[in-house]
């Protein structure tokens, strides 16, 4: 159908980019907008719904800019602040809404989005979409994700491995022999303490019961003489696991998994 809603001033970021991500012309347009990496799987729409996407968009972001990239990915630019509900909404929740309203009219489609981080003014399409989409295939397999759940695999990916390994072993060879000499899997524990700030929910996680679970928090910090109520110690001991989980599984994907 043809294109009602496009005014001139976002005549420039609807242009389509070529397949490759990479825009025609112009870039991000200002520090106000977020960046959402729209993907479609099955029941995509045809390329004549993309006007009619961009009205259902514009319906809860007046200013509101849909940039096409190929048949199955639009790159949604978020004006922060500026919708027109009553309250803001975050940019996760606008976008929760929008899928919301695209499923309606697309019963048939698998659609999900990346959010991104604020994108800098002028920063060009393509780079913003090629972020997004690595970002799309690391997070976890949700409807709607924040590209800042996948920053931590982004820099781990760029750690050198030797590095990585010694930085390891130093924070916890300790309780990995303490776990290897009496069958227990404190590790696991002490990486639950650190994932879940309330002790209840981390006993959950662990299906235990939490008087069983904080005993066995106590016994992981007696063997490594640690204080996760220092910040940088806390920090320091929840990198070394997450960076564990990556090196025991092979690849960063594991690390957004266990993230999410």
């Amino acid at each position: 159908m043809p294109d009602t809603t496009r005014s001139g001033s976002d005549h420039h970021a609807s242009r389509r980019a070529d397949g490759s991500g990479v825009a025609r012309e112009g870039g991000v347009a200002g520090r106000g907008y977020r960046p959402c990496l729209l993907s479609w799987g099955h029941g995509e729409p045809p390329e004549s719904d993309l006007g009619l996407i961009r009205e259902i968009g514009l319906r809860l972001d007046s200013h509101l800019k849909l940039i096409p990239v190929d048949r199955r990915t639009q790159l949604l630019l978020l004006a922060e602040g500026r919708q027109r509900a009553p309250v803001p909404r975050s940019s996760t929740h606008a976008v929760r809404d929008l899928l919301e309203a695209l499923r309606k009219r697309f019963p048939e489609a698998e659609v999900r989005a990346v959010v991104g981080d604020r994108a800098g003014a002028g920063e060009g399409f393509a780079a913003v979409v090629s972020r997004l989409r690595r970002s799309e295939r690391l997070a976890p397999a949700e409807d709607v994700v924040s590209a800042r759940r996948c920053a931590l695999v982004h820099l781990l990916e760029g750690v050198e491995p030797r590095q990585a390994g010694a930085f390891v072993e130093e924070q916890l060879e300790t309780l990995a022999a303490y776990d290897q000499e009496h069958g227990t899997n404190l590790l696991r524990v002490l990486e639950l303490a650190l994932d879940h700030p309330d002790r209840n929910a981390a006993a959950s996680a662990a299906f235990m019961h939490r008087n069983t679970f904080r005993r066995q928090l106590r016994t992981a910090l007696e063997a490594m003489d640690a204080d996760i109520d220092s910040p940088e110690e806390r920090l320091a001991l929840h990198l070394a696991l997450k960076m564990r989980a990556v090196r025991a599984a092979g690849g960063p994907r594991s690390l957004s998994k266990s993230l999410g």
